[in-house]
């Protein structure tokens, strides 16, 4: 469930993940099943509603997210959070989940984690005041509430009887909060007008696309041509640390993978030279901020392997090489594997190689659960 390879070498985070939260809002990398924006809130409330204060409620609600961990392992679920590190557990899935709840509406408070158990006995007070205000003159027509009232009521049974599968009723909840937050993106348009759909790699993939809306194409095809261009510069990277280093096997691995990234390249050469790049930074830099040197870097690359004749061999680019080396110096300066052994002697053989995604596996795990739960009422 965890997109793997995901580290940022050549410093390009800012756009990969603008355009995955363009896409998939509210979702991140190390997320796994949709039930957990369900399962945050219902563990909160829960021990809201006994008034825990600051450092108690810390202590209970980690129990329970473990506790909520050992019951879906016993039910043998997929994408348990912390299957592997069990009790030793250092990000738990309330911190994982807390940003997609708030950008999903879901989460009231406006704070981190750990702001919010400081804000607790703050919360009571104000449902105190709540509770005594004169009732037939209430300055609130709601009670004050960490997260949103039409959640859905916690399952009996919770947490220590649960599972992956939602209700009718909680997939219709999460997809209205969907429509709500983030109605132009991707993760709306699935749970909204497609079916399921498994075994694609690539959002751009979908049999659907060209039913999409029309701004959801154009950004398709913006994440299609930024993820394609940019990989042959993240296999370069990979093929000239493995030069250094002396790894031949991998050595010859890499080449054959910059040559399928030129035959990729090549087949869709006519669109590349068609990509307004100006367009798809004004689209970014409307919903992102992207650093000058991110985008620097990331012009002179693509001008560098697409305003030519024909895509080029990277392999033998001489330009290409010392802008990939220039490029990790000036991120990391002394940490630069071109220029120190130690951290080269470190290096794995693999590092940010993966072709960019955009989220597309977590996304669409999500959307999938959430269809899944929405056909149980058909």
């Amino acid at each position: 469930f965890r997109e793997q390879d995901t580290r940022d070498e050549l410093g390009i985070a800012s756009i990969r993940d603008t355009v995955a939260e363009l896409l998939f809002p509210g979702t991140g990398t190390l997320q796994t099943r949709a039930r957990y924006f369900l399962f945050i809130p219902w563990l909160f409330t829960r021990r809201e509603n006994k008034y825990h204060v600051e450092t108690k409620a810390r202590e209970l609600l980690q129990n329970d997210e473990i506790w909520l961990m050992d019951s879906l392992i016993t039910k043998k679920e997929d994408g348990v959070i912390g299957q592997r590190s069990r009790a030793s557990l250092h990000r738990f899935p309330s911190s994982i989940y807390w940003n997609g709840l708030r950008t999903w509406g879901i989460l009231q408070f406006t704070g981190s984690v750990g702001q919010y158990y400081q804000s607790l006995g703050y919360f009571y007070n104000r449902q105190r005041d709540y509770r005594l205000q004169d009732k037939d003159s209430p300055t609130l027509d709601k009670p004050p509430s960490n997260w949103d009232h039409e959640t859905p009521e916690i399952p009996n049974g919770f947490p220590g009887d649960v599972d992956f599968n939602l209700t009718a009723a909680e997939g219709m909840y999460l997809k209205d909060r969907i429509q709500i937050s983030c109605p132009r993106s991707m993760l709306a348009y699935l749970v909204r007008e497609t079916e399921p759909i498994e075994g694609i790699a690539f959002p751009w993939h979908h049999p659907n696309k060209l039913a999409f809306p029309e701004h959801l194409q154009e950004l398709l095809i913006y994440a299609q041509n930024f993820s394609e261009a940019i990989w042959g510069a993240a296999l370069l990277y990979n093929l000239l640390l493995a030069t250094k280093a002396g790894m031949d096997e991998l050595v010859n691995d890499y080449q054959k993978d910059l040559k399928q990234w030129r035959d990729i390249v090549q087949t869709r050469w006519a669109q590349f030279q068609e990509w307004d790049t100006d367009a798809f930074w004004k689209r970014l830099s409307l919903s992102g901020n992207i650093p000058s040197s991110t985008l620097d870097f990331a012009n002179a690359w693509l001008d560098l392997v697409l305003r030519q004749p024909k895509a080029p061999n990277l392999v033998n680019y001489a330009s290409a090489h010392e802008m990939i080396r220039t490029r990790e110096f000036r991120l990391k300066r002394g940490r630069s594997r071109f220029e120190n052994p130690r951290r080269l002697e470190m290096w794995g053989g693999r590092s940010g190689a993966a072709q960019l995604n955009f989220r597309w596996p977590i996304g669409n795990q999500i959307a999938n659960d959430i269809l899944n739960g929405i056909s149980k009422g058909e």
